[in-house]
């Protein structure tokens, strides 16, 4: 099932075809990719908390478009615009309520978002 969806995100990515995956009518969801970066970007500069519940608020945070940028780096690994845009998405005032209510001190919440 793993495979289908980064064969669908790959084709959405590559094609901006929205029915590449199995005829389906819809587009294909880049949350959980873009929560994986999200996961990577959290991991790789605070590596002393747990990046599960701030990389979920990130993702949840996210426009579609920002979503797709963060995606991105399922094919291309983190890039500057990775990190950049998981970053100014953990600044916003509704992600740092997120990050602060899944147990993120709100010290270190500013320091993500920040």
């Amino acid at each position: 099932m793993a495979r289908m969806h980064t064969r669908c995100l790959t084709a959405f990515l590559l094609t901006g075809a929205l029915t590449a995956c199995a005829g389906q009518e819809t587009q294909p969801d880049p949350g959980p990719a873009a929560e994986q970066a999200a996961l990577d970007v959290v991991s790789d500069r605070f590596p002393l908390i747990d990046g599960e519940p701030v990389a979920r608020c990130i993702r949840d945070n996210a426009t579609f478009g920002e979503q797709l940028t963060l995606a991105k780096a399922a094919l291309t690994g983190v890039t500057t615009e990775t990190v950049e845009t998981a970053l100014t998405v953990a600044q916003r005032p509704d992600a740092q309520t997120c990050i602060i209510d899944n147990g993120i001190p709100a010290a270190l919440a500013a320091l993500i978002g920040g």
